[in-house]
């Protein structure tokens, strides 16, 4: 049945990783003639939308997928871990088929992400277009404008600076309960991954108890400049506030989104975190401490792009060298290959631009509605995972901590969205509304 899909929906699961990039693209596809829904992922994911796009953000879990098909809408789907990924075959094991095959379009980071996809054996001709993502967009030159007030704040606030991005979510979760194996039932491999996630989560113990042992150290190569600790968002915070205790240039904060602490600190101390592929793109040099290193388990595309060291005393050393002669950063120079061949959208159209070209060859396609079967099923999960969410309390607390509703009021989200229409020169034709609690439509004005 031919049907003009005019809307589109946005889940945002972590506010300060996924606002403002899904925000960026809400304009663009708004300026388009979209409407564009943008909210909690909880609640983009309930009934009462009219027939959509639904930009889902992984194909590793068939669940969420088949229930926004059931309640109508086509699917387009990116891979969020896709960019700074464990080996090949293990984040292949991950995918399930049906996350996979229902997608009406996949969009890759780059050629890397896109020819892991093509490899995979449950892979059957989906479209797949290389796009970059709308997080790389905001690394874009274009739009550092939109950091400048906080990037001179932090500035301000911390004078030279070294940032240390943890990523040890899967040993040291915000739930008290831990971290569960993210792997669907029905994925490619799912016992293989069970029995690598074993191996990772030992080998991720020793490199936390080394990173917890090395803050002292580093706070007291750094001295006087500062040590900035940004916990992942996943994780307890706890853990860091005690390795810094007693440490007067050691800051343990969780605040607003990467790009800016980015921008204003002189380095990265990291191990395998997707902040060192950040970095590269905004030239910030990344040192990664490896004290264990082993390359089934570490994510090699972060350790690739920074400068490696086993040693504490020469990481110290080669920190305290930028701090104390903070490099020049040349935007305009040549990226390397590697990053390239990882985001397709370093150069030329953004992202945004590129996803938002592909979704309008969808917005006149032919739309099979889902079958009675898949309808019931639909609202039968959604009844459940409501009656789920209100029993769970800690998971309830968890998915407040990633993404509160109250972030998504149309002053709020204009108010965001205001540097992005500056730094860019467009989007100033958009009207915001409430479309219930948690989720703003936008939408070009009548």
């Amino acid at each position: 049945m031919a049907t003009t899909l005019n809307d589109i929906l946005l889940p945002v699961e972590t506010v300060s990783r996924e606002l403002d990039g899904k925000l960026l693209l809400a304009l663009f596809a708004a300026e388009a003639g979209f409407r564009s829904h943008i909210g909690v992922m909880s609640l983009i994911q309930q009934p009462g939308f009219p027939p959509s796009i639904y930009i889902s953000k992984s194909v590793r879990f068939a669940k969420r997928v088949q229930l926004m098909r059931g309640l109508g809408h086509v699917i387009a789907a990116w891979d969020e871990e896709g960019l700074a990924r464990f080996n090949d075959t293990v984040h292949s094991a991950r995918i399930e088929p049906e996350a996979f095959n229902l997608p009406s379009l996949l969009f890759s980071w780059g050629k890397s992400n896109s020819d892991l996809w093509r490899r995979h054996p449950s892979y059957h001709g989906t479209p797949i277009i290389d796009v970059g993502n709308p997080r790389a967009d905001l690394l874009r030159s274009e739009l550092h404008p939109l950091y400048a007030g906080a990037v001179a704040d932090l500035r301000q606030r911390f004078g030279r600076f070294a940032v240390f991005n943890s990523n040890f979510g899967i040993v040291n979760h915000f739930k008290t309960s831990g971290r569960k194996p993210k792997v669907g039932a029905r994925s490619h491999d799912a016992e293989a991954y069970i029995a690598f996630r074993r191996g990772v989560e030992a080998h991720k113990h020793r490199l936390f108890e080394a990173f917890q042992q090395a803050i002292p150290v580093i706070a007291r190569a750094l001295v006087p400049h500062r040590l900035v600790i940004r916990p992942h968002p996943s994780e307890d915070h706890a853990a860091w506030h005690r390795a810094a205790a007693g440490l007067e240039n050691v800051t343990v904060i969780y605040e607003g989104s990467v790009v800016p602490w980015q921008l204003a600190a002189s380095c990265l101390i990291h191990n395998g975190c997707t902040s060192a592929v950040e970095a590269a793109v905004l030239r910030l040099p990344a040192l990664a401490y490896r004290p264990v290193v082993d390359p089934e388990y570490d994510i090699a595309l972060p350790n690739a792009l920074s400068e490696n060291f086993t040693a504490i005393e020469e990481l110290c050393a080669r920190a305290r060298h930028y701090l104390d002669h903070p490099p020049t950063r040349d935007m305009h120079a040549a990226y390397p290959a590697l990053l390239q061949q990882n985001i397709a959208s370093l150069e030329g159209p953004l992202a945004c631009e590129r996803i938002v070209a592909a979704l309008d060859g969808l917005r006149q396609g032919s739309v099979t509605p889902p079958a009675l079967s898949e309808r019931l099923a639909a609202h039968g999960q959604h009844i459940y995972r409501r009656l789920k969410h209100r029993i769970a309390h800690e998971s309830r607390r968890y998915e407040q901590h990633k993404s509160n509703a109250g972030e998504f009021t149309p002053e709020r989200i204009a108010a965001r969205a205001a540097p992005m229409a500056q730094a860019l020169g467009r989007f100033g034709d958009l009207h915001y509304a409430q479309r219930g609690p948690g989720v703003v439509t936008i939408s070009r004005r009548a």
